[in-house]
């Protein structure tokens, strides 16, 4: 906080569970002034929302955090998407201007509402601040200012804010010539499908809450059928896409915390920002090679949860080439965030290479 204000513009590189929240909040209360929000989806605005309405009080009585639909609050948390088309006078009502999920910014329609507002004071929050596949870090960068790390995954995990996290690969192989390489050999692909049905279902006896997330709804549709199709007993499955309303991911966040929720099966509006402490177990379904987003997903996985260790999944797709090359980009990652990295199922001369590379990190 104390740096923040000295620089009055930066990015503030917050591991997930490290406290954002509380560093958003303090920078409000410090400052003191009319203060816009960005964040990046309508999950994160009705969690933060809700978060800050009980760390801040309203000594006045009005109308203190709200969204755009809410009229005039004085902490207004908000899409860019919502703002693009408003005025720039209303915009410049804001002298502070905060963005969780600061790595999102990069867009265009945040760009256009970051600089229109002008805001003289500005803060981004994120566990990942560089890696994007556009290289448009430099602009955030730009428009917020010098990163500062206040603490790393290591340092939080020793001081009992990090769960111990053990991360498995389990090997998907077959050869194939592929036209449609996303449909046929992921979303469609029935035999690694079966195979995150089968490992979800192993977990669900564990009594934990597991978190499957997927890129494409067909392929987060074809789960749920099969999953449902002999549900959990006792327990709530849940699919989450973005026709989802607020109100019912903020619903589902509740039943997790009360326990009533064993599956959630949800596309990437769940993939950041996404705050349930109870989530025990997170499957990547999506393959794919993005840093920053696989780095967010895995830290769907980083809030401590009655000193149970945390298990993120994810699945070696020896289907073609440029299959193969992502999941050794994605296993690179789970090295270096993990406390434990298991390959499973991989045939000898497979785990070889894979460990041939994973030696490199």
């Amino acid at each position: 906080l104390v740096k923040c204000c000295e620089e009055r513009r930066a990015i503030v590189k917050a591991e997930t569970g490290s406290g954002k929240t509380a560093i958003i909040a303090a920078l409000i209360a410090v400052y003191d002034l009319p203060t816009l929000i960005l964040v990046p989806n309508n999950t994160v605005l009705r969690q933060l929302i809700t978060e800050l309405q009980k760390i801040l009080i309203d000594d006045n009585n009005g109308l203190f955090i709200g969204d755009h639909h809410s009229g005039h609050p004085k902490v207004l948390v908000s899409l860019a998407r919502n703002l693009v088309k408003t005025d720039d006078k209303f915009l410049q009502q804001y002298p502070l201007l905060i963005a969780d999920e600061v790595h999102h910014t990069g867009a265009s329609q945040a760009q256009e509402v970051i600089r229109r507002n002008n805001a003289p004071f500005r803060f981004g929050l994120t566990g990942t601040p560089t890696g994007r596949s556009d290289n448009k870090d430099l602009l955030i960068i730009g428009l917020f200012g010098t990163i500062i790390e206040i603490i790393d995954h290591k340092d939080l995990k020793r001081e009992g804010f990090h769960p111990e996290i053990e991360t498995s690969i389990h090997y998907v192989g077959f050869h194939s010539h592929y036209e449609e390489m996303e449909d046929l050999l992921i979303v469609n692909n029935l035999r690694r499908n079966q195979l995150i049905i089968d490992i979800t279902r192993k977990e669900v006896k564990e009594e934990g809450i597991s978190l499957i997330l997927v890129r494409r709804i067909e392929h987060g549709r074809n789960l749920y059928c099969m999953l449902i199709s002999d549900p959990p007993q006792g327990k709530i499955v849940h699919y989450v896409d973005g026709d989802t309303s607020v109100e019912q991911r903020e619903n589902i966040r509740q039943e997790c915390r009360e326990g009533k929720v064993s599956v959630i099966i949800a596309t990437s509006v769940f993939s950041a920002g996404l705050d349930i402490p109870e989530l025990t177990v997170g499957i990547n379904a999506a393959g794919g090679k993005a840093e920053i987003l696989t780095q967010q997903k895995l830290g769907r996985m980083m809030r401590p949860f009655e000193d149970r260790i945390k298990r993120f999944i994810d699945f070696y797709d020896d289907l073609y080439p440029t299959l193969v090359r992502h999941s050794n980009e994605r296993a690179v990652i789970y090295k270096q965030k993990s406390d434990k990295l298991n390959l499973i199922g991989f045939p000898s001369d497979k785990q070889q290479k894979i460990e041939d590379v994973l030696r490199e990190v």
